[in-house]
């Protein structure tokens, strides 16, 4: 970091970083940060990134969801009976015959 001289990698979050020492500063621009807020102009946090941590997110939640043995294997309960579901997309079970997974017919 800017105080300690330690190696410093931003992958996702935001901007403002407290290092290992405790020093705490923008990630962008190095300034540091006082009284929790920073003393320069730069962004919070760079879009792209949060972007990125989102998506990873959702891609970790779909994964979870595949690996439960009902995923896909039934149809939906409300989506059957009102043709639509809360859920939506992120539903568990299929929402018409084109959607059941295949491997559990």
């Amino acid at each position: 970091g800017v105080g300690c001289g330690a190696m410093i990698e931003l992958e996702t979050g935001c901007n403002h970083i407290t290092c290992k020492c405790g020093y705490e500063f923008c990630y962008v621009c190095g300034l540091k940060w006082t009284g929790g807020a920073a003393s320069c102009g730069c962004p919070v946090w760079d879009e792209a990134l949060l972007m990125t941590e989102i998506e990873r997110a959702r891609a970790e939640r779909q994964d979870r969801r595949r690996e439960d043995p009902r995923y896909k294997t039934r149809l939906c309960r409300n989506f059957a009976r009102n043709g639509a579901c809360r859920f939506d997309r992120a539903c568990m079970f299929a929402h018409g015959a084109e959607e059941l997974d295949q491997n559990h017919r």
